[in-house]
Order: structure tokens, then C-alpha cells, then sequence
């Protein structure tokens, strides 16, 4: 019990003492890789297949469907299953021997996803469907170990405001590095140029892990916390998977936290994946693209200060409120604005609101932890964490849907330069979007009640419980 109590008051220190600049960019660093990696090796992997490999389209489509599939349960049961003290956790770490092994075979087999065999379709679909289930495995236990660690490493609301903030600047630079990248190393007709391209990206991932390294490392007095909350939980009954997947549903702040998540993604997937559409169709040339994408992420930049220094004064969830009214109201031009200026200005707005939802992920997921944990006795981030990626794998089947629902309504495939067309491609770029975000804005305003007055009783309240 003496022991205990020596951990448990070094435990203390180390959660009062709060992280420096140089550790939280170490952290963050971990999400501009997450997102240049996989922005570059999934964004060109439909056109590889379909038209460099002349391989069916349908075929691809159901491997996405069962990779989808798989990816919904996968990411709850590795948060489940590593979320727990192992052996090897007093040494190395519960969290962080996952985020390093899983990250760097995560890499390695990506590559592999552009090796397919010379062989019949049938082949190239089994392929392709182990493959991308081996390295969504891979990344799960990357991506849930790494934003599990997130709520017990960063304690404080100046913490997660500061990680909010570095993570969305290199999780933007990562993902247009991962856009622009790709098209210069790539030779359309020369299948090799993009197993090459993988290799570069993947390299320079392995580079950039060195410099997360010392973010993500659970020193002693971190471990030592881990057991001192599992001898607490242990007085409490072990829960298994799905009796914790109750009790998640039942915590109304973290049901509205994964709803406006989820409401969230549609728009930002929708909007992302309407781009060329909109320049070829709309603006009548795909060389527009490119400034798009440019408009929008310069807008991502321009607004990460703006919502960090605004979440110092308002709380994480008046700015999460504003910059979804935000992202609505500026959808509306997108409706009906055809001239280049005019859209860029647009795109550059869009960009703005959409930091206010990546600035604020990590800080109002950790403070629904808190809450959670405060409610439970529990510190399972790691689950919670996959719940949520559960249910946003649905966003993938729902804006998959809603192309082709609209497509077919609008007649897309035999007129796409009609004007009912056009209006299907303004529909599914910023229509639905808008009103899932004005949704999400509600929701918020009504249900999420973890205001900065709530937030610090209950940090109180878990120093008191030593959780």
C-alpha cells in the first residue's frame, strides 16, 4: 500500500505539471504523419486499380465495402483489447510500444497495396480485400493507442487547447503534402511509378517518427499511474466489450460529442470528395482543382489561430458552436458561385470554419473522457475511442450513398454538363453538408453541457478519486 502511495503522489506531479511546447509538437506530430500518409496512399488507389491495372471497378467497390465492413468492428475490439496493462506496460508503456509497432508495419504493408499480383481479377480482389483489412488492423492500433494516450497526457485545458491547435497546423500541412506529393512522382501508364511513390511517402514517414518518439513515451511516473487506476478499477466490476459499448451510449455528452463527429465528417467528406467534380463540371476545367484545394487549406491555416485564441476565451464548446454556424452560413455561396474569385474566396472561408472543428476534436474528446471516467471510475480512452471510429466508418457508406443516389436523380452519367447535374454536384459539394453541420451546431447548443466552470469540478473531482 506504501508503494501505492509513493506512485500515486509521483502520478499527481506528474499530471499538475504541465507539458512543454517542444513535448506537445513531438505528440502532434504523430497526426501530421497519420494524416500525410494515408492521404497519400489512399487518394490515388481507385485510379491505380481501375485504370492503370484495368481492374473492374465493381470488384473495387465491394473490396471497399467489406474493408469498410471489417474497419467498423476492428477499431472498437483493438481499443478494447490493448487498453489494458500487459506485462511489458511497466517497462515500455501501455500505449506507446502499440503507437510505434503499429504505425511502422502500418507503412510497410501500405505498400504492398500497390504489389498486387499479375493474375486474374478474382486474385487482385483477394488481394486487395487482406491487404487493406491488414492495414486498417495496423492503423487502429496506431490511431487508437495514439488519441487514447491523448486525455492522460495532456491534463490541463491550456494543454489541449496547445495540441489542438499544433496537431490541426501539421495535421493540414500533412494532408496537402499528401495531395500534392502523389502527382509529382507519379507517371500515369507506368504501373512502377506508384509502388515508388509509396516507398518515398512511406520513407518519409519513418523519418518524421523519429521526431514523435519522445511525444508519445510513457515515462514512469505515467505508468505507474496506469496501475494505480487499475487498482481502482479493480474494486469495480471488469466490464467486457459490449457492456462498455452500453455504457458509452448512456453518457449523453459523449453520444452528442461522436453525432456532431459524425455530422462533422459528411460535410468535410462530402466537400472534399466534390472537388473535381465541381471544377470540371461546374467550372468547367479540372486545372481549378488545384487552386481549390489550395483556397480551402489556406483557410485551414488562417483559421487555426483564430479559433485557438477564441477557445481561450470563449471554452472548447462555444468555439466548436460558432465554427459550425460558421462552416454552414459559407456553404450557402457554394450553391450558386461559378467565377474562380469568387469560389476561392468561398473555399478560403470553408477553410476557416472546418479548423474550428479540427482545432477543437482532440480538447472536447478529452474533456468527455474526463467526464466519462469521472462517471465510471474508468479510464478507457482507448475504447471510447474506437466506439466513436465505429459508428464514423458509416460516414464513408453514407457519402459513397449519396453520390450515387444524387447522380442517378440528377441523370449525372448521360448528361454531366446538364444543368439538373450540375445542381446534383452543388447538392452533394455543399447543400447536405451545410445542413448536417447546422444539425451538428444544435446539437451542441442543446445536449453538450461540458462548459469550462463543469470542466474544472471535475478535474477536481478526478484528483480527488485519483483517476
Amino acid at each position: 500500500m506504501k508503494n501505492i502511495n509513493e506512485n500515486s503522489n509521483g502520478s499527481e506531479e506528474f499530471i499538475r505539471k504541465e507539458r512543454s511546447l517542444k513535448q506537445i509538437t513531438s505528440y502532434s506530430t504523430g497526426y501530421g504523419i497519420d494524416k500525410f500518409a494515408s492521404m497519400a496512399f489512399t487518394a490515388n488507389l481507385i485510379f491505380f486499380y481501375e485504370v492503370e491495372l484495368g481492374f473492374s471497378v465493381w470488384f473495387y467497390a465491394l473490396a471497399f465495402i467489406i474493408f469498410t465492413i471489417w474497419n467498423m468492428f476492428n477499431d472498437p475490439f483493438m481499443g478494447f483489447l490493448t487498453d489494458r496493462n500487459l506485462r511489458m506496460t511497466r517497462k515500455l508503456g501501455r500505449h506507446f510500444p502499440w503507437i510505434v509497432f503499429g504505425l511502422i508495419l502500418y507503412l510497410i504493408f501500405s505498400i504492398l497495396l500497390y504489389m498486387p499480383p499479375n493474375a486474374s481479377e478474382w486474385i487482385i480482389f483477394l488481394w486487395l480485400v487482406v491487404f487493406l483489412c491488414i492495414t486498417d488492423t495496423l492503423f487502429s492500433l496506431y490511431d487508437v493507442n495514439y488519441s487514447g494516450l491523448a486525455p492522460t497526457m495532456f491534463r490541463t485545458e491550456t494543454e489541449r487547447r496547445k495540441h489542438g491547435a499544433i496537431s490541426t497546423v501539421l495535421g493540414t500541412v500533412g494532408l496537402l503534402m499528401g495531395t500534392i506529393l502523389p502527382p509529382i512522382l507519379l507517371i500515369q501508364g507506368n504501373i512502377n511509378s506508384y509502388l515508388i511513390m509509396a516507398i518515398i511517402i512511406a520513407v518519409i514517414s519513418f523519418c518524421f517518427i523519429i521526431f514523435m518518439i519522445p511525444g508519445v513515451h510513457e515515462n514512469k511516473e505515467i505508468i505507474n499511474l496506469y496501475f494505480q487506476v487499475k487498482a481502482v478499477e479493480e474494486q469495480t466490476k471488469k466490464e467486457g466489450f459490449f457492456k462498455t459499448m452500453k455504457i458509452a451510449i448512456k453518457q449523453k455528452n459523449f453520444v452528442v460529442y461522436f453525432l456532431v463527429y459524425f455530422l462533422f465528417q459528411i460535410a468535410a467528406i462530402l466537400l472534399l470528395q466534390s472537388l473535381r467534380y465541381f471544377a470540371v463540371f461546374v467550372m468547367g476545367s479540372a486545372d481549378y482543382q488545384v487552386f481549390l484545394g489550395l483556397a480551402l487549406f489556406g483557410g485551414v491555416f488562417l483559421g487555426i489561430p483564430l479559433w485557438a485564441k477564441l477557445a481561450k476565451k470563449l471554452g472548447f464548446r462555444k468555439v466548436f458552436i460558432v465554427g459550425s454556424i460558421a462552416m454552414g452560413c459559407l456553404m450557402i455561396p457554394m450553391l450558386f458561385v461559378t467565377e474562380l474569385i469568387a469560389v476561392i474566396i468561398t473555399m478560403i472561408g470553408l477553410g476557416i470554419g472546418i479548423s474550428a472543428f479540427w482545432v477543437m476534436l482532440t480538447p472536447i474528446f478529452c474533456d468527455t473522457m474526463d467526464e466519462v471516467a469521472l462517471n465510471t471510475g474508468q479510464r478507457k480512452e482507448g475504447v471510447y475511442f474506437g466506439i466513436r471510429t465505429f459508428f464514423a466508418r458509416l460516414v464513408y457508406i453514407v457519402a459513397t450513398i449519396t453520390f450515387a443516389v444524387v447522380h442517378t436523380l440528377t441523370a449525372f452519367n448521360t448528361a454531366p454538363y446538364s444543368a439538373q447535374a450540375i445542381l446534383g454536384i452543388r447538392i452533394h459539394t455543399a447543400f447536405i453538408g451545410m445542413i448536417a453541420v447546422f444539425i451538428a451546431a444544435l446539437l451542441l447548443w442543446k445536449f453538450y453541457d461540458l462548459t469550462p466552470e463543469k470542466m474544472l469540478a471535475i478535474k477536481a473531482k478526478l484528483e480527488e478519486r485519483e483517476l
